[in-house]
């Protein structure tokens, strides 16, 4: 079965970047709403944010670069912003990711997805894309205390899929996604796939170019 390990009951995915090619709709959110309240961020310090929360991302973009807007401001308009960009844009799933999850469900492993997006965003994009019912679970950061590099989401996905989380594996495109991983104490896997955002990959257990790869021998 590919370089998953065969005591593997559960596949937990993220969403933006590994099930949907989405980083590159994000930048260019984040670029209009910069644009929109004059915040001037260097490109070289853009791949920090990859896979960090809503709220983190904007009380560092407010205290390092826009001290004179609060981060409840602008997480509430980027909420209504991001959501109707998401609505209109055209998205694409990453390809191979609907042939993977038929190759779990063939083989009784269970699936989540646990996002650093919003809930409603991830309703979104899952509806588009014809997903909406592909997860046994499907989970928000903004539904556990602490987000990603935290374990948090992933441990509750676990909780959730009523397996150890030992016996899970998590498939991330982010380094913070992979740190959060580890910390769950699961197997990881680094997607870096053709979009990817050239992110420090190396903590994670397995690294991929291609979904193809775990379920092609």
């Amino acid at each position: 079965m590919g370089v998953i390990p065969a005591d593997i009951r559960a596949v937990i995915f993220d969403m933006d970047g590994v099930i949907v090619d989405s980083e590159h709709l994000h930048y260019e959110t984040d670029s209009r709403i910069f644009e929109h309240f004059c915040i001037k961020v260097q490109e070289k310090e853009r791949h920090q944010f990859v896979g960090m929360s809503v709220q983190k991302f904007y009380e560092t973009i407010c205290s390092q670069y826009a001290p004179h807007l609060s981060p409840e401001y602008m997480i509430e308009f980027d909420r209504k912003y991001r959501a109707w960009f998401f609505r209109h844009a055209e998205i694409r799933a990453n390809d191979h990711i609907t042939e993977l999850l038929n190759h779990l469900k063939k083989r009784k492993i269970k699936t989540a997805l646990a996002s650093g997006s919003s809930r409603e965003l991830i309703e979104i994009i899952l509806r588009r894309l014809g997903l909406l019912d592909a997860f046994d679970v499907v989970l928000s950061s903004e539904w556990v205390p602490r987000p990603k590099p935290w374990p948090d989401v992933f441990l509750r996905a676990a909780e959730l899929l009523d397996t150890p989380p030992d016996q899970c594996m998590v498939i991330e495109d982010s380094a913070l996604g992979i740190q959060a991983a580890r910390a769950a104490g699961m197997f990881s896997i680094g997607y870096s796939g053709e979009n990817a955002h050239h992110q420090d990959l190396s903590g994670a257990d397995r690294t991929i170019e291609s979904f193809l790869s775990l379920f092609r021998e």
